[in-house]
């Protein structure tokens, strides 16, 4: 690995990893819908001048609807989800969950798979579940 790469990882896991204090102040003042709905359009911002300055082809439009179903999945629910739990757990337990995502992706997978149903796709819940006993107990403490 060169030394321009590693610092471009190093950058990568600051910027990544900053998101997560940021979303403990935003939630609450804003909502998590709100928050997520801000990323998700910032997102789609920085990756329309990526195509149009790489001058990549876009999907074709037979291939949008399932490519906004995935996306509804994989990025919108988890990031309402995080932001959600963001109103009740410290920032921390926020990175450690996210970073347990493909385990869960992967026991997703897995079941998927294992019985082949289409619907055992459906991996948003395991993502969720680990927020949730985070979140009651949090909601206990003094």
């Amino acid at each position: 690995m060169q030394t321009r790469h590693f610092l471009q990882l190093i950058a990568l896991s600051a910027l990544w990893g900053a998101t997560f204090p940021l979303l403990r102040i935003a939630s609450p003042a804003l909502g998590p819908w709100v928050v997520a709905g801000l990323r998700c359009v910032l997102a789609s911002v920085v990756l329309t001048v990526l195509m149009l300055s790489l001058r990549e082809r876009w999907p074709l439009r037979a291939a949008w609807p399932r490519l906004a179903i995935l996306s509804l999945l994989t990025v919108v629910a988890p990031f309402v989800l995080f932001n959600w739990a963001a109103l009740a757990i410290p920032a921390g337990y926020s990175a450690v969950l996210n970073a347990t995502s493909p385990l869960f992706g992967v026991l997703g997978a897995a079941v998927a798979a294992r019985s082949g149903s289409p619907l055992a796709a459906c991996w948003v819940a395991p993502q969720a579940l680990p927020v949730l006993p985070c979140w009651s107990s949090s909601a206990r403490s003094p």
